[in-house]
């Protein structure tokens, strides 16, 4: 929390947290800006992430009309991000079927889909350079199709974490989801050898302790 209110004071565009709990923790310190759950919720939960003004993620069309039929309670409309599967196997929409569910989803009352985004599977070491890069020629054919469909706008697709951040510049897109990077630490050796040489990170957490016995 106290490192979201300073990074809120940077104008920074938004937050991207993994579970509702994080988020409630977020919005009871004072954060405003937007924050984007990266695994879907439960269907108990959806009341409470229209009430936190949170961005949920959606994966199918069950997952959204859920969020739909909740957002028409109180009648509101939910900003969410539909996840689209490239490779990881986690979650996520099948990439080959992302394009008509994001038309199913849109066409849900009270919903907007304000993003699209993926993860890459490993994007740390030397040997997930094709993976990775795989993944994101997967997810960059589905844009422009996306882009046609529903008249998303080049910001809101993302798939950059730390490491592909700093290893595959072509993968920032304009919008990266970095998180240790955040805290000083590099996420691997070949990250932090794929660094510019004028991007220098400096440790922001330490642990210590006193001998007691030896």
């Amino acid at each position: 929390a106290a490192v979201s209110l300073a990074l809120e004071k940077e104008s920074i565009r938004a937050f991207a947290v993994t579970k509702i709990e994080e988020a409630r923790e977020l919005r009871e310190a004072g954060v405003q800006k937007s924050i984007l759950l990266l695994a879907p919720i439960l269907a108990e939960q959806a009341d409470e992430a229209i009430q936190l003004n949170l961005t949920p993620c959606v994966t199918c069309e069950a997952d959204a009309k859920v969020l739909s039929d909740a957002a028409a309670r109180v009648n509101r409309a939910v900003n969410v991000h539909l996840k689209i599967d490239t490779g990881m196997g986690r979650f996520g929409v099948d990439s080959r079927k992302a394009v008509d569910v994001a038309k199913q989803i849109a066409a849900l009352p009270n919903l907007k889909i304000e993003g699209v985004y993926t993860h890459f599977a490993n994007a740390n070491s030397d040997g997930a350079r094709p993976s990775a890069l795989q993944q994101f020629h997967v997810f960059k054919t589905l844009i422009q199709p996306l882009q046609n469909q529903l008249g998303l706008t080049p910001e809101m697709f993302h798939c950059a974490n730390s490491a592909a951040t700093l290893r595959f510049p072509q993968t920032r897109l304009q919008c990266v989801r970095v998180g240790t990077l955040l805290y000083g630490q590099y996420p691997s050796a070949t990250a932090k050898n794929a660094a510019p040489n004028d991007f220098k990170l400096r440790e922001t957490f330490c642990a210590k302790a006193r001998i007691v016995a030896m």
